[in-house]
């Protein structure tokens, strides 16, 4: 059986190098053969590109989904 781990908001209330942190070791989880999924809130540069894949949402509705490995955003 095969469990997703969701985390909401978990860089809220992060100084900038705990939350990079946070976004790597979310990274090593994911890569380890578990599913993660987040919701982020205005996340920086670094810590978005840690991300395999995005739904950017604006009132509800998707904007963006996907992201390449040059980390160039798919529309």
């Amino acid at each position: 059986m095969k469990f997703i781990i969701f985390f909401k908001k978990p860089t809220s209330g992060l100084d900038s190098f705990s939350a990079e942190n946070l976004a790597r070791t979310l990274k090593k989880l994911s890569q380890s053969g578990r599913t993660v999924a987040c919701t982020i809130h205005q996340p920086s540069s670094e810590i978005l590109f840690t991300f395999d894949r995005l739904i950017i949402l604006s009132r509800g509705e998707n904007l963006v989904f996907g992201l390449n490995i040059l980390g160039r955003l798919i529309y």
